[in-house]
C-alpha cells in the first residue's frame, strides 16, 4: 500500500454469484490444480444437456450464468456460447397454511412446510417419491395432500403383494401359459416399455407413475384370472425394470424376491419391440355420409377391401345404399371407413 505498512492483497472482491456462474464448468475436473477447469475434460464431456431449476433463477442464476459463458467464449476458453442448450423449470409446491385459512406457497415463514423426512418415515421414501412424480406435470405448480401419498403407498403394496404370490408359487407346478396368454402378456409389457420410455425422454414422469399403475392393473387382473404363469412372472419383472427409477428401494426387494441378477440398478433398461406392441385387433369405425353408425372390431392388418366387406354387411350400409344407390368408400387405414352417397 502507499502507506508502506504491511498489507496483504484481498482477491475475493466478486459477488456470491460468480461462483455460482461457472461451477458446472469445474465439474469436468474438480481436482485441476493449475487452472479453473481442464479444457481437454471440457472438451471431451461439453456443456450440461439439460438445467433443470426454478424459473425464480432465469434472471439471476442463469442471467449470469449465460453472461461469463460469453465472456469466456469471447476469450477462447470454452467452445461454446450457451451454457445450458435445455432449460427445464419445476413447479412450485403449496400447501394449506392454517393461519391464513388458504393454500399458499411452502415456505418455512408461513408454517405450512412438509418436511420429506417425516413423509418418509411415515409412509416410505419410495412412496414419497412416486406421490411427488405423480401429483402434477413437472413444470405445474400443486397443492400437498397427504392422502395423496397414501394412495401412493397402495400401488407399491399391491405390487408387493404380486411379487410375493408369484414368488411363493415359484417351482410349485403351474400350468405353461398359453400363446394367446403370453401373446397378451407380450403386448402389454412391450406398450408399457414404450409409454414409461417416451415419457422419460419428456420428462412426464406423471404420466410414467399413471402407465405402471395400469400395467400393474393388468398383471393383478391376469393373476386373478389364470394364476402364475410363467409369463406373467417375465412380464412382472419387465415392471420392476420399469419401476426402479421411480421406487428404487422396494424395487430392489422385489428384483431379488423375483431371482433377478444383482441389481435392478445395474440391468439394462428394457427395449421395446413396435411389432410386438401392436394390437391384434382395432376398432373399425364404420361412418355413413360423416355420421358414426357402427363400431367393429377387426384385424389390425385388415385391408381396405376387406373393411369395405364388413362395412357393407352392416344393416346401416345395407339400408343407405338401398335409399341412395351405391356408396363411394373413404377409408383411414386402421381407424374408420366413411361411405358416402355418390
Amino acid at each position: 500500500p502507499r502507506c508502506g505498512a504491511a498489507a496483504r492483497r484481498e482477491t475475493d472482491t466478486m459477488d456470491g454469484f460468480a461462483c455460482s456462474s461457472w461451477y458446472f464448468l469445474r465439474f469436468v475436473s474438480p481436482r485441476c490444480e493449475s487452472a479453473p477447469f481442464d479444457s481437454m475434460g471440457l472438451a471431451a464431456w461439453g456443456n450440461p444437456d439439460l438445467y433443470v431449476g426454478g424459473a425464480e433463477h432465469a434472471v439471476m442464476h442463469l442471467l449470469y450464468a449465460r453472461f461469463w459463458t460469453k465472456v469466456l467464449a469471447d476469450a477462447h476458453i470454452v467452445p461454446f456460447r450457451e451454457p445450458f442448450p435445455r432449460l427445464r423449470s419445476q413447479g412450485v409446491m403449496h400447501a394449506h397454511d392454517d393461519n391464513a385459512g388458504k393454500v399458499r406457497r411452502m415456505s418455512k415463514s408461513a408454517g405450512n412446510v412438509v418436511t420429506p423426512d417425516e413423509m418418509a418415515s411415515k409412509h416410505g421414501a419410495d412412496a414419497l417419491r412416486i406421490y411427488l412424480l405423480f401429483m402434477a406435470p413437472f413444470e405445474k405448480d400443486t397443492v400437498w395432500e397427504e392422502d395423496g401419498i397414501v394412495g401412493a403407498r397402495r400401488f407399491l403394496e399391491r405390487a408387493w403383494r404380486l411379487v410375493d404370490q408369484i414368488a411363493q408359487a415359484a417351482g410349485s407346478g403351474d400350468a405353461p401359459a398359453t400363446a394367446a396368454t403370453r401373446r397378451g402378456m407380450e403386448r402389454t409389457a412391450h406398450r408399457a416399455i414404450r409409454d414409461v420410455t417416451q415419457d422419460i425422454e419428456a420428462m412426464a414422469f406423471n404420466t410414467c407413475i399413471s402407465r405402471l399403475m395400469e400395467f400393474l392393473n393388468s398383471l393383478v387382473a391376469d393373476h386373478a384370472e389364470k394364476g402364475v404363469t410363467p409369463a406373467l412372472a417375465d412380464t412382472t419383472r419387465t415392471f420392476v425394470l420399469l419401476l426402479a427409477p421411480f421406487a428404487p428401494f422396494i424395487a430392489e426387494e422385489l428384483w431379488e424376491r423375483l431371482g433377478g441378477p444383482y441389481s435392478v440398478s445395474q440391468q439394462p433398461w428394457p427395449a421395446w419391440d413396435p411389432a410386438a406392441a401392436a394390437a391384434d385387433t382395432i376398432t373399425l369405425v364404420v361412418q355413413i355420409d360423416g355420421k358414426v353408425r357402427e363400431r367393429l372390431s377387426a384385424p389390425a392388418n385388415i385391408t381396405q377391401a376387406e373393411a369395405l366387406a364388413l362395412a357393407m354387411a352392416t344393416p346401416a350400409a345395407t339400408q343407405a345404399s338401398a335409399g341412395r344407390g351405391p356408396l363411394r368408400a373413404v377409408y383411414v387405414p386402421g381407424r374408420l371407413i366413411n361411405l358416402v352417397s355418390k
